[in-house]
């Protein structure tokens, strides 16, 4: 499955788009973006790029929910020489909601997400979510 999430920037936040098969399914929010190479923590969202996307166990909120990664054996978020850890996809609706995490406004989109990934990754089909720009 492939899941494409498009980013627009502004100076207090980033709201994106998801695109799963060329049809919109909802929004993001998430931290500022930073230049390449500079992570304020708690307070940066990820680089742009192709990462993996699993279903795990949170510690932090006691439920299976969506994890993004680089790194399969730390499942870390690498880029740029910067360490993302424990990046998830949760619910929320303003940035203090969020430590770097993509952040799903909408619940129903969000479990819809949920549902949609762990059919994938039970058939045995990896989930490649990928982050890029919108294009101006």
């Amino acid at each position: 499955m492939q899941i494409t999430h498009v980013r627009h920037y502004q100076t207090d936040r980033t709201i994106g788009t998801l695109v799963i098969e060329g049809r919109e399914i909802g929004t993001t929010l998430e931290d500022i973006g930073r230049p390449a190479g500079i992570k304020i923590p708690h307070e940066t969202c990820i680089p742009e790029g192709e990462y993996s996307a699993t279903i795990s166990m949170s510690a932090k909120f006691g439920r299976p929910m969506i994890l993004l990664f680089t790194n399969p054996k730390r499942f870390t978020c690498e880029h740029d020489h910067l360490i993302f850890e424990g990046v998830r996809v949760h619910a929320g609706a303003k940035t203090s909601h969020t430590s770097g995490c993509v952040l799903i406004p909408d619940q129903v989109t969000l479990h819809s997400l949920e549902n949609l990934i762990g059919k994938s990754l039970k058939s045995g089909e990896p989930v490649t979510w990928t982050i890029t720009r919108e294009q101006q």
